[in-house]
């Protein structure tokens, strides 16, 4: 198998996760940093022994294959058009854009170029969700008629050094958040065909309280900060969403789904590993995912982000459809973007996209690093 040369652009908060974490990895290796602050670049450079440069003469360099997006949501456009302009694969962090049409232009010059062209996240590969989809794939839980997801939290400046863009065009939780809770449910249940939602944005002021250059300042809200909805999958299913940055404190579980045969709760969609709960009507058994590949403690952080990644480096050695794969990817946000409009309009409404489900994830099929 041929490692594919990884370029990475955006040097911020999350590339230090995959920094580490593509160490492990065989298909792929990290050769370069770029940032538009160049110190940023470099201290990162410097802590992880790569060389930072300019984007521009990165995507210049013929040892890399794959440009990895890092950047804030609202240049991922201009990052990724400019990466596949200059002949490389891209596997850029969620979303793909922050407009379902810019994703499609996004989308017509991968295809053009015949490159390919991925999303994250990847945290549905992780063992935890990988056993919920085998519980249902396997008919232990029935048909799936229905189920609730929920991200309830404070909000983003109770702990990110700099918020602001959270809560700009282009931010909120629907856009930071859904994308984990979408792509999950869309691997478990196929693609959604209807949506309606409301939302709203209770304060229009945030104060960080985050250690940093901006504590006690006051940012503006420009985007709504909760949205409660009811998603229609093509299979039947509806699952009541609840996102919002306006909670102090909840006690519901992350997602249940309910089948004619029983239910099943599962694990964190922004994490990897965790417990899953199933039951067909009796006592809840409980699958623990701490010693599994991909997995990991329930309520710890474990994570593997750069997974996906690896994945498609193998899918494009062995001429395959990657797990974070374009199509799906688009109609994820595509969902994101009805959800919005539905909140908006107080109608339901229909995405434009639909998708085929992943093929199952084989995680043993992955090959990593000799420790």
């Amino acid at each position: 198998m041929k490692t594919l040369g990884i370029g990475v652009i955006g040097c911020g908060n999350i590339a230090p996760y995959y920094l580490r974490n593509a160490r492990a990895f065989q298909a792929i290796d990290i050769r370069a940093l770029a940032d538009l602050d160049q110190d940023l670049a470099a201290r990162r450079g410097a802590e992880f022994g790569l060389p930072a440069m300019t984007t521009d003469a990165l995507l210049t360099r013929d040892d890399i294959d794959i440009v990895l997006n890092l950047t804030p949501p609202s240049a991922h456009v201009a990052v990724t058009t400019a990466a596949l302009q200059a002949g490389k694969h891209v596997y850029s962090e969620k979303p793909l854009a922050v407009t379902v049409d810019a994703a499609r232009q996004l989308a017509d010059l991968a295809g053009d170029m015949h490159l390919m062209l991925c999303v994250a996240p990847d945290t549905f590969l992780g063992a935890a969700h990988q056993h919920a989809r085998r519980l249902i794939d396997g008919g232990d839980l029935g048909t799936i008629i229905g189920g609730t997801a929920f991200f309830l939290s404070p909000g983003m400046e109770g702990w990110h050094p700099n918020p602001a863009f959270f809560y700009r065009e282009g931010g909120g939780p629907l856009l930071d958040m859904a994308p984990y809770y979408i792509t999950l449910l869309v691997n478990l249940l196929g693609p959604v065909d209807r949506v309606a939602a409301m939302s709203s944005t209770p304060q229009a002021t945030r104060r960080v309280t985050a250690d940093g250059p901006f504590q006690n300042t006051d940012i503006p809200v420009d985007v709504p900060t909760t949205c409660w909805s009811l998603l229609h999958f093509a299979s039947g299913a509806q699952v009541m969403f609840g996102m919002s940055w306006d909670v102090k404190a909840h006690d519901l579980p992350f997602i249940e789904l309910f089948g004619t045969g029983g239910s099943v709760r599962l694990a964190d969609p922004d994490q990897f590993g965790g417990k899953v709960r199933h039951s067909t009507g009796g006592d809840w058994t409980v699958i623990d995912t701490e010693t599994d590949r991909f997995g990991g403690i329930d309520g710890q952080w474990n994570d593997y982000r750069s997974l996906g990644l690896a994945d498609m480096a193998m899918a494009l050695n062995e001429d395959r459809e990657p797990q974070a794969a374009l199509g799906r990817a688009l109609h994820v946000l595509d969902v994101i973007e009805t959800v919005a409009r539905a909140a908006t309009s107080e109608q339901i409404l229909r995405p434009a996209t639909t998708c085929d489900r992943a093929a199952p994830f084989d995680a043993d099929g992955i090959v990593l690093r000799p420790v």
